[in-house]
This record gives C-alpha cells, structure tokens and sequence, in this order.
C-alpha cells in the first residue's frame, strides 16, 4: 500500500505469487492501483498478475484506479 516499486521488485524477484488475494479478493494489483501505485501495478502485471481479477464485492483493477482518480493506472491497465 505504500507504493515501494523497489521491496515489491524484491519480493517478486525471490517469486512471490503476484496473483495472491486475501479473503475479499483483493489483490496486490488491486491495492496498487486503488492508491495509485502506477510502477507497481506494471510490476505486478509483468510478474504475471492477472488483469480481469474482481474482488468479491465485483470490483475490477480499472473500477479501484478510475474510482480514485489515478489516470496513469487507468492508462496502464487500458494498454
């Protein structure tokens, strides 16, 4: 949640599972691109997380970035 592209890089260098969600199906990419976290979510997205995940609730990547504002998320996930 704090956005650093650098511990992320790390954790998904030593392969961590990118797709991993807790009990609401949030994932990492959700939470990335619901605070903004544009470096992130492209992390997250070439480790091989998926971009259709929806959360329990039904919220999907773009909803958490268009939702918050976050353009540059939005861009990423659109491309």
């Amino acid at each position: 949640m704090c956005g650093s592209a650098r511990s992320l890089k790390a954790l998904l260098e030593g392969r961590v599972n990118a797709a991993l969600a807790d009990k609401e199906g949030r994932t990492a990419t959700h939470m990335a691109a619901f605070y903004g976290h544009a470096p992130c979510l492209r992390l997250l997205l070439d480790a091989g997380a998926p971009k259709e995940v929806k959360m329990d609730e039904g919220f999907m990547l773009l909803h958490c970035a268009a939702q918050e504002g976050h353009a540059e998320c939005c861009s990423v996930l659109i491309a």
